[in-house]
Order: C-alpha cells, then structure tokens, then sequence
C-alpha cells in the first residue's frame, strides 16, 4: 500500500506544476520504474481553462509483470480540479464513479504519507555525502522547446563499510520563451494559494516524496527553485549497491518474471532501485468546451 500510495503522490507531483488564463493544452509523457519490480508508462493530456483543470490519460505496467497483471496492466484516469469549489474529483469511467478531495485536506495527503522509496537504499544518514549541482544556459531543443537546465548529483558512501553506495540524480530541464508560458506559471501560484501546497515549481511535492533521502536531496531542488521556468523534461534516479545486492538474493527464475537482469547491475556494481522521467510533448493554446471539467452526467459520488 504505501508503494502505490507512493506512485500516486509522484502521479500528483508531476502533474501540479500547471497554470493558465487562456485555454492551453498540455501533452506529456512519464514513466516510472522502482527497483525492476515495476515499469509504468503514462500518456497524459492536461487541460486549462481559468481557474480549473483536467488531466486525463493512460497509465500502462510494462514488461513482465503486464503479464502477469493481465488485463490491469492498462489503466485509465480522469481528475478534475475545480480551484473555483475548491474540490479535485477523480473519476472512474468504467464504474460511473467519483470520489472528492478538498483542497484543504491535499497539502496533508501529499506530505503525511511514507514513499517507501528508501527502504529499497538503506539509511542515508549512514552516508557521507558529496554533492554537485551545475546549471546551465545553453538551450538545448527538446520536443520544439529551447531548454536550459539544472543537473544534481549526491553520490553517497557509507560510513562503516565503504563498498556500499548511493546515487542520487535530478536533471531538470525547463523553458521560458513559448506560448503558453505566462498562463501556466500563474495558474501554478493560484493552485499554491487554494492548497496551501507550494508546486509552482515542484518544490514541496517532490521533496516530501523524497524526504528519505535526506537533505542532499533538497540542496538539488534548491537549485531548481531559483533556476524558475517550467519544467519540460524532469529526470530523477537512484541507484544503489544495496538494491544490487537484494536484486542477487532472488531467485533466477524470479528474477527472469520481475524482470531483472544481470545486465541491470554496472560495472560499479549498483543497480537502479527508482527512476522517474517526465517530458512535455506539446504546450498549446486551444478553445475548451466547459464540460471538460464537470462530472459526467449519471455518475454517482462514492
């Protein structure tokens, strides 16, 4: 439970970082993969219209365990945030369902819960850390978009037993000059006004999903938060000899199932127990029919 409860606040984190005064559609990518247990792919499309939003998409488990999920190895969803009632609702199409959370109560759902993350990596304040943060403003063009960017490296070694180590990475690639652009930050500082929950540009959502790793993590995003921009194409990774070492205990053909190779492990023997990866394919201004953001006519509160 607080793995998915974990998946659902990086589903939340990385699709907050939105505004708009105009109408604009959002198009963007994002895959998750924790420990070669599990590899999620989402397709989503965000829509903005004033004080309000929907953000609907597909949400698909890949490799091994799509198999062995069977026909829940694709999922749909539907949210609507509502800043004007004060309300997301989240919807499920296949039941004619939807459930309603109040802004106020969403700072304490994102904030109080466990990721789990670090239990796969160990305690990392057994760690001596080193870390690097470059920024950069050389624009490099990603889906059409001119980006600079900021890139985070906290590389741990343990205090007792210097064959164990960490790694953690951020790459955070973000543009200013498109259309769209003054719309969406705004938005994101109203959507910080309603919850109470600073996502303007991920800062307090990401660092209470990454909490476990402790302050290394937030010197990084630190870095981000006074870069600005909006983020375009947002990387996150961990690796970790302790996750190399649990990946060696499974069985072979357990392994084979999950997924996990020995290819998986490097040179430098750590293994990847956590990656994120999100990209923006598209920003465009486009009219938006109103019933976008209701509840479906029919549908029943849960």
């Amino acid at each position: 439970m607080k793995r998915l409860n974990f998946l659902l606040a990086v589903a939340i984190a990385s699709s907050l970082i939105v505004a708009l005064q105009a109408d604009v559609i959002v198009k963007q990518k994002m895959n998750v993969e924790t420990g070669g247990f599990m590899n999620m792919e989402t397709d989503a499309t965000e829509y903005f219209k004033a004080d309000r939003s929907c953000s609907r998409g597909a949400t698909k488990v890949l490799g091994p365990m799509a198999a062995m999920m069977g026909e829940g190895a694709q999922t749909e969803y539907s949210q609507i945030t509502r800043l004007d009632k004060g309300v997301m609702w989240n919807i499920t199409a296949d039941e004619k369902t939807y459930s309603e959370t109040r802004m106020a109560s969403l700072k304490e759902k994102m904030t109080g819960g466990e990721s789990g993350a670090g239990k796969l990596t160990g305690d990392p304040s057994e760690y001596e850390w080193t870390v690097e943060v470059t920024a950069s403003d050389d624009k490099v063009d990603i889906n059409d978009f001119k980006c600079k960017n900021v890139i985070g490296k906290a590389s741990g070694v343990h205090k007792e037993d210097p064959e164990k180590k960490m790694l953690l990475i951020y790459e955070y690639w973000y543009a200013e000059d498109f259309s769209g652009f003054d719309e969406l930050m705004e938005f994101g500082k109203n959507f910080s006004k309603a919850t109470g929950v600073d996502v303007s540009l991920g800062r307090e959502a990401t660092r209470a999903i990454f909490s476990e790793f402790g302050a290394q993590f937030d010197e990084m995003t630190d870095k981000m938060v006074e870069a600005g921009g909006y983020p375009i194409k947002t990387v996150i990774k961990v690796e970790s000899t302790e996750g190399a070492a649990e990946g060696g205990q499974i069985p072979p053909e357990m392994k084979a199932m999950m997924g996990i190779t020995d290819e998986a492990i490097g040179e430098d023997g750590m293994m990847t127990v956590f990656s994120l990866a999100s990209e923006v394919q598209s920003i465009e201004k486009k009219s938006i029919d109103d019933s976008k953001f209701e509840i479906p006519e029919g549908f029943e509160k849960k």
